[in-house]
């Protein structure tokens, strides 16, 4: 199993008081989340982002393929069989993130854990096992891990989390993780009295897309407040989608923000494959779109 590069950090702007550890989905690096957050989240100064990647393992799922995976996955039924081994180290992993924050000063109560499809999962995980209260929980695109032990009560949540707010989201189009696992997780959860706000996109498949972010965007202000940052607002966040002012900084887009500020202008991009595409596909369409509506205002 080949060792994960170092995380990548969005570093606060203001007085850091708050953490995000973001965790990417199978096959990804943090660098694919990286791009993307740094877009929509740029309002909240106060909170340092972290990106891990995961370590390169094979996967059962994709023929023993080697790739970033968090843990080995043998099947997208809920009776396949789960990689305990992996979920726990992965678990481990995460929780030495989380108390490297709490060394430099962050209280847990200020971090929140996050992440994307499995990102998600061991996410949503690590933190309901988590001895110390954390902020909050984003899952996106997700299911819980080990959910028939957890439905047999061989694990519980953790009592200083019971009443940590979980936000999960997904595309009702999703044909990998199907909306019904993240229902079914939702409503396991709610079911012990765990505080859970389950949202749904129509439309959206296995990825993201402006609305979901501006939901995610509007919780973490929920759940990460600070004075410093009076004017700001969960409506405000919730406007931080790329706004690229020119061709350049449409250019200079990551991949993910490229398909948000795309999604964002109704632009159909599913046959774009390379960022190349996008980015000639944006400059095509929105930016001449843009100009128009700059003219007609003036």
């Amino acid at each position: 199993m080949a060792s994960p590069s170092p995380p990548l950090i969005i570093q606060p702007r203001a007085k850091h008081t708050a953490t995000v550890i973001w965790l990417h989905g199978l096959g990804d690096t943090g660098e694919g989340w990286c791009s993307i957050c740094r877009d929509v989240f740029r309002g909240m100064s106060w909170v340092k982002f972290v990106f891990p990647t995961a370590p390169v393992r094979p996967v059962t799922l994709n023929m023993g393929m080697p790739m970033p995976s968090w843990f080995d996955i043998h099947g997208l039924s809920e009776a396949a069989q789960q990689d305990s081994a992996g979920i726990e180290a992965s678990r481990a992993e995460v929780q030495r993130m989380l108390e490297a924050e709490v060394a430099a000063g962050i209280n847990p109560a200020r971090i929140v854990l996050a992440g994307f499809s499995q990102g998600g999962a061991l996410a949503l995980y690590t933190a309901l096992r988590q001895g110390r209260r954390v902020g909050g929980v984003v899952g996106c695109s997700t299911w819980l891990v080990r959910h028939t032990e957890f439905l047999a009560g061989e694990w519980a949540v953790e009592e200083a989390n019971k009443q940590t707010p979980v936000l999960l989201c997904h595309g009702e189009a999703d044909p990998l993780v199907r909306m019904a696992f993240g229902k079914r997780t939702a409503a396991g959860l709610q079911g012990t009295g765990q505080p859970v706000t389950f949202k749904t996109y129509a439309g959206m498949g296995h990825s993201s897309c402006p609305e979901e972010m501006a939901d995610v965007a509007a919780f973490l202000e929920t759940c990460l407040p600070t004075s410093l940052s009076r004017g700001s607002s969960s409506g405000n966040l919730a406007k931080s989608l790329p706004t690229p002012k020119s061709d350049e900084e449409i250019r200079e887009l990551g991949v993910k923000a490229l398909k948000l500020y795309l999604s964002s202008f109704g632009i159909d991009h599913s046959a774009c494959v390379e960022k190349h595409e996008m980015v000639t596909l944006a400059l095509a369409t929105v930016a001449p779109a843009a100009a128009a509506g700059e003219a007609s205002d003036g």
